[in-house]
């Protein structure tokens, strides 16, 4: 994967080398293809030796339509519901998701199966207000969305105007 490097003739943000078929007998490459994206403002490029799907442009000019999930554990998609997004890349999950409870929630978190408890990461309920961010070593904040707070730490420094209070 490149930066954009193509002519204003074809203009792409991200481009791409592809051999068709992958893998063993390699029929045709394509060098530096466009990489669709699917709106303004998002980028979303496949990682080197992700299957990907190649269309072409009136028949001739090659492009990257996306990546597509396989059969194996390290290939799949991530779960989600109808309406739900979710991205998993680097060891990291994003989510906009709705609860059992049909609540709209929000989540940045280590891994998938952090998705109810974040033990590193962050949960916003945005129906409810309630919010939890998670340090990884099992300390954090909770609120129950009515300004009650619960503060799991080892030590607080409270700084406000150039002064700070330790407890």
């Amino acid at each position: 994967m490149r930066a954009h490097t193509g002519e204003e003739s074809q203009p792409s943000n991200h481009e791409a080398d592809v051999a068709v078929p992958p893998g063993g007998e390699v029929d045709q490459q394509h060098r530096e293809i466009p990489v669709r994206q699917p709106g303004a403002g998002v980028a979303v490029v496949p990682r080197e030796g992700d299957l990907v799907l190649v269309g072409y442009r009136n028949g001739d000019d090659p492009y990257v339509d996306g990546a597509i999930y396989g059969d194996a554990d390290d290939d799949r998609a991530p779960t989600a519901s109808a309406g739900d997004i979710r991205l998993r890349r680097k060891g990291a999950t994003i989510e906009i998701a709705s609860t059992d409870a049909g609540d709209d929630v929000v989540r940045v978190t280590r891994q998938p199966e952090d998705s109810d408890a974040p033990d590193m990461g962050l949960e916003l309920n945005l129906s409810t207000g309630e919010f939890q961010i998670g340090d990884g070593s099992g300390y954090g904040i909770v609120s129950d969305g009515a300004g009650n707070f619960q503060w799991f730490l080892e030590s607080l420094d409270y700084v406000t105007d150039g002064s700070t209070l330790s407890w």
